[in-house]
């Protein structure tokens, strides 16, 4: 995706890191597991940590998104609205 531009290059390093992310979930979620039933067999991470890791990525990516349309929304009048804020508290 990032070749092709498919994503805005204010999103590039986030995306660059997804994968890694993904992987770092799936190798918890194996361990997890692991501890369990350890007795000195090799850590494998299955079909299912890794399904589990990319959907909590795609929540993290979701999110992003979501914070950078946010913040991409202009504020009419922010000294009013920190007023509102401060008055309330």
């Amino acid at each position: 995706m990032l070749v092709e531009k498919a994503v805005p290059e204010k999103l590039y390093s986030l995306y660059g890191r997804l994968h890694t992310t993904a992987i770092k979930i799936a190798m918890l979620l194996a361990v997890s597991d692991f501890v369990a039933m350890a007795e000195g067999n090799p850590l494998v991470i299955r079909p299912e940590h890794w399904a589990r890791a990319q959907m909590l990525t795609e929540g993290y990516r979701a999110s992003l998104h979501r914070l950078v349309e946010d913040a991409s929304q202009p504020v009419d009048d922010e000294d009013q609205e920190l007023e509102q804020k401060i008055s309330i508290a």
